[in-house]
């Protein structure tokens, strides 16, 4: 089991100002690059995360950053 930390589609439609059922879409349709917890929740890894917003011409936030540089 992967024990890094990842971010929640809530974490994450907060940070875009977008609904969490969004993301879960994005995530479901490959726009995204996320997976599922065994409980079936969305997660994304913060690397991830970061490819995305750079992919979009946005800055990466600050939250982002550092979970990158804890692992």
């Amino acid at each position: 089991m992967n024990m890094r930390k990842s971010f929640t589609t809530t974490e994450i439609a907060n940070m875009l100002g977008l609904d969490k059922t969004t993301i879960g879409k994005w995530i479901d349709a490959g726009k995204l690059k996320g997976f599922k917890t065994s409980g079936g929740h969305r997660r994304v890894f913060p690397e991830e995360l970061s490819v995305y917003f750079k992919s979009m011409n946005m800055e990466v936030p600050e939250e982002v950053k550092v979970k990158i540089t804890k692992w």
